[in-house]
């Protein structure tokens, strides 16, 4: 009667069982990270395209007998009343974007940072492209770009 001793697991096997773990989990972790930016991306580019449609149809309705507008920072996009932009009315509508994104280039007509649409026709005073990106990479980005028309096309 021989009895062998019972053998556990070796400390190279649980390193190298860990190892692989360690590479499962920042998989996951980097992926998961890639589909949050990209998502916020998405939402916020959606987001701006919707104020814009939203600003263009208030107009177009005649609602409350006003042209409505829509003016551009690099972390926020703001619907207001009127022809001219005031940061300080109450009635202004925000849309603050998400802190992984910003607006990284407005190129409307006339370096303008608001556009306004007309009543009747829809179309705009300033037209052009609004870049939004990821703030931590700048190459991954979507452009809005808002006819003279004023029709708005996600691209």
């Amino acid at each position: 009667m021989f009895r062998t001793a019972a053998r556990g697991f070796g400390l190279l096997e649980v390193l190298v069982v860990l190892g692989v773990m360690l590479l499962l989990v920042s998989v996951i972790l980097y992926s998961l990270g890639n589909f949050r930016n990209k998502e916020a991306l998405n939402g916020d580019v959606q987001g701006v395209a919707a104020v814009l449609e939203e600003a263009r149809e208030l107009t177009l309705s005649g609602k409350e007998a006003s042209n409505f507008g829509v003016h551009f920072q690099s972390d926020r996009v703001v619907r207001f009343k009127g022809a001219v932009y005031n940061p300080n009315d109450p009635a202004n509508l925000v849309m603050v974007l998400d802190s992984l994104v910003a607006i990284s280039q407005i190129a409307l007509t006339g370096a303008a940072t608001e556009t306004v649409f007309a009543k009747l026709t829809g179309e705009v005073n300033a037209y052009g492209t609004i870049t939004i990106s990821l703030a931590a990479n700048p190459v991954e980005s979507k452009t809005v770009r808002i006819s003279k028309t004023g029709l708005v096309i996600v691209e």
